[in-house]
């Protein structure tokens, strides 16, 4: 009885070591695949790129988080990424872009002031870092696509798909998402210093944030004062509100 019973339990074994084998074998390697970029066609760089990361690897045993982590280390400027398995060798690929927010400018020179004043006039090089809205730089470009403007005094050579860890520029996206939520039109910020960050609106207004304080209480405020002036006509000049109590100037 018992030979029979190790025979059936070696037989099993065997059974599923061929199982094991087949699944390893050159039959599901990955031959084919399909690539999708904003739902249009894959550029050849990116197919390319997909290509290589993908091509001969085992179907069976393919980790998808694995491979959508790689694809992102080496495609910066992808954002999200779907991939679905078609048997026995085929891979499909769904990636989205990531969406630029802001732009960061590079002055040459700069005439923008805190002062109750005329609109900001400023010089620029030309060089222009698409930063999306976790702080990562999307690419670098020659003209800017409407984008509200961070300005900076030098160039930081940023690198696509870096992770930008400034304190200053993170806290200055996230008051301009703010503010386009709150249906306020930002249009140039300037990093005076750590505490202090300046955005021009495209009304010519001036607002004056502390960053090391509440941003959402400075939000709110500046949310009410330009509301409560858009029903009496006036027009605004300077709102600063860094203090417990804002300073309008009109």
């Amino acid at each position: 009885m018992n030979w029979k019973r190790w025979f059936k339990i070696l037989g099993f074994l065997l059974f599923l070591a061929l199982i094991y084998v087949f699944l390893r074998s050159d039959f599901w390697q990955v031959k084919k695949f399909s690539c999708q970029f904003n739902q249009l066609d894959c550029s050849q760089e990116i197919a390319n790129k997909v290509s290589e990361l993908s091509f001969g690897k085992n179907l069976v045993f393919l980790s998808r988080q694995t491979l959508i982590n790689k694809i992102k280390e080496n495609l910066p400027q992808v954002d999200m990424v779907k991939v679905k398995k078609r048997i026995p060798d085929k891979l499909l690929f769904e990636l989205t872009s990531r969406k630029p927010v802001v732009a960061l400018a590079i002055e040459l020179s700069s005439e923008l002031e805190s002062t109750a004043s005329a609109k900001p006039q400023f010089s620029l090089t030309g060089i222009y870092y698409l930063i999306d809205e976790q702080g990562v730089v999307v690419k670098k470009v020659e003209e800017n696509q409407n984008l509200p403007l961070i300005l900076f005094d030098k160039d930081p050579h940023f690198n696509s798909g870096e992770k930008i860890n400034q304190e200053e520029i993170l806290q200055t996206i996230k008051i301009i998402m703010e503010m386009k939520l709150r249906l306020l039109e930002p249009k140039v910020s300037l990093i005076v210093n750590p505490r202090e960050i300046e955005v021009w609106l495209t009304n010519e207004t001036l607002v004056l944030f502390n960053s090391q304080k509440e941003i959402e209480n400075q939000l709110d405020s500046l949310q009410f004062i330009s509301s409560r002036s858009k029903i009496e006509g006036k027009q605004i000049k300077k709102i600063d509100l860094r203090f417990d109590k804002p300073i309008i100037v009109e």
